[in-house]
């Protein structure tokens, strides 16, 4: 790669075995990881910041009382039973880590409605998990094959932005009508 400016050529400097293994601490444990005693609040928010537990940047405060709270106001998250969460509720805060990525809470409260009779908590966390972690090993492998591309990054950004905002667009337009379907199917 040239910068325009000098028209030197600039090399590119990275790591495939770090980008790896970030993307390796993204995937998500198994449920049988997930504690099975009930936890205080604090205790959630310490474990949601694990690696592996929560989808997002690790080093950001991704939850907060707060914000787990409002999550439980909004029906997001059914109600901890005498102030102890569960495994079920990790299972949604961790959905809701994944879609506050991708959509905004409202959406995210609209699919969660939609669906939270349908499915039970352990079986929507494998359904995310593998989803999540299969996706991530299909990244691992096409970084692996695009390695030696000196224009690697910069390819990399341009392709990885347009498909997230492709699937990001995608999801929205399922979602509706995911909804509107259901409707239908009420009247």
């Amino acid at each position: 790669m040239k910068d325009i400016k000098s028209g030197k050529d600039l090399k590119v400097h990275y790591d495939i075995d770090v980008l790896k293994k970030k993307l390796n601490n993204q995937k998500l444990k198994d449920w049988e990881d997930l504690p099975d005693i009930g936890l205080y609040i604090d205790q959630v928010l310490v474990f949601l910041h694990e690696p592996h537990m929560c989808i997002g940047n690790q080093e950001q405060n991704n939850f907060t009382r707060p914000m787990i709270n409002n999550y439980i106001k909004l029906g997001l998250v059914p109600h901890p039973k005498g102030k102890r969460y569960n495994r079920d509720h990790l299972a949604f805060l961790v959905a809701i880590s994944l879609f506050k990525q991708v959509m905004s809470i409202s959406d995210a409260k609209r699919f969660l409605n939609l669906t939270m009779d349908k499915i039970n908590p352990f079986s929507a966390f494998y359904r995310y998990k593998d989803v999540l972690n299969k996706v991530f090993d299909e990244i691992i492998e096409h970084l692996e094959d695009s390695k030696n591309d000196g224009n690697f990054i910069p390819k990399k950004i341009v392709e990885y932005s347009a498909k997230s905002y492709a699937y990001k667009f995608l999801a929205n337009e399922l979602l509706n009508l995911y909804e509107k379907s259901e409707n239908e199917k009420k009247d």
